[in-house]
Parts: C-alpha cells; sequence; structure tokens
C-alpha cells in the first residue's frame, strides 16, 4: 500500500556554516588559495516514502529493536509455521531529524611553466569533503527512539576528494581527474 498521508507534519531545518578563505600575498608568480568551511544541517519531520524493501529491512534488521517501521508490517499468523506478509505500508511519514555535519575543503593552485621554451599554464583544483556526522532518528508511537549513524557507511565516506590537473598550452587543455573515497563498511 502505498500513497498519501492526512497526518503529515511540515518539513522544516536550519542550517549553519562558518568558514574563511586565504588567499597567499607572497608573490604574483602564482596563485594559491585555500577555503575551509564547517557546515551543520538539521532537517526536522522531514516527508520520506519508505520502499517496501526498506521497511521490512528497517524492522528486521534494526540495531536498537524499536524500528517504527515494524508497525507498518501486517502478517498472518494463522499457520505459525508459515507467516506470511500481507501488508507493507509504504505510505508518506515525517522523518523525526535527519542531520548532516561536515568540513569542505578547498585549494587552488595556478601558474606558469615552461616547457620546450613553450607556456603552459598549470592549475591544480582540489575539492575535499570531510563527513563528521550523518544520522537519522525516528521515534515510534511509544516514544523509543530509534537512531542510526551513516558516515562511514556506504553511500556515505568519511572523506571524498577530488582532484583536477589542468595544462593549458595556446588553445589545448589537458584534464586529468581523480577521485578518491575513504573505506566503507556496512552494518
Amino acid at each position: 500500500q502505498s500513497g498519501g498521508s492526512r497526518t503529515l507534519e511540515a518539513e522544516e531545518s536550519e542550517a549553519w556554516s562558518a568558514g574563511f578563505a586565504w588567499d597567499q600575498p607572497f608573490s604574483n608568480e602564482f596563485g594559491l588559495s585555500l577555503g575551509v568551511t564547517y557546515y551543520e544541517i538539521e532537517v526536522t519531520n522531514t516527508i520520506i516514502e519508505p520502499t517496501g524493501q526498506f521497511i521490512v529491512n528497517d524492522c528486521y534488521n534494526s540495531l536498537t529493536g524499536n524500528s517504527v517501521f515494524c508497525g507498518r508490517i501486517q502478517r498472518d499468523l494463522s499457520d505459525p509455521t508459515l507467516p506470511t506478509l500481507t501488508l507493507l505500508d509504504q505510505g508518506f511519514l515525517n522523518r523525526d531529524k535527519e542531520t548532516a555535519r561536515g568540513v569542505d575543503i578547498n585549494l587552488t593552485f595556478d601558474d606558469q611553466w615552461t616547457f620546450f621554451e613553450r607556456p603552459v599554464d598549470v592549475g591544480v583544483d582540489i575539492t575535499a569533503n570531510r563527513n563528521l556526522e550523518r544520522s537519522t532518528l525516528f521515534v515510534d508511537d511509544e516514544g523509543n527512539p530509534d537512531a542510526d549513524t551513516f558516515h562511514g557507511e556506504f553511500g556515505s565516506p568519511l572523506w571524498n576528494v577530488r582532484t583536477a590537473f589542468r595544462f593549458d598550452y595556446d588553445d589545448f587543455r589537458l584534464t586529468w581527474e581523480t577521485r578518491y573515497l575513504s573505506s566503507v563498511k556496512q552494518d
């Protein structure tokens, strides 16, 4: 069963960030800049529509045993040797709280080098994100919390880094990009 709900609350969020930017003042020979930003985002009453598989997985694999999704499963227990799922309620609902915290780091370097007596503009851009928290909280009808953290797990690595090297000569540009994702685990 899926569809709308008359019991949804309005989704709200609070966010704040603080950061700084620095450009090297020592020389006009090259460019070097660094920017760092800390962010914190908290969303309450996030509106979600869980899939049937998510509902089953969260109920049966809950680390706390308080999954709010167990109440969205109806079973036919008339034959105890063969319990059957008869209904999965996939309707919209509010997630009580979702939190994301992290640090964004940006480093840029630009210079002009000479190769075979020809000027080549060289640049390096590094963009990194350090995931400090990625979590959700559900509270069931009896007030039992079911909290889960995702940072460092599949889909939410602790580090996500992208590096781009640029070499420009006349009308040509050669770019080499790499991406690094830190190792992840799964509960």
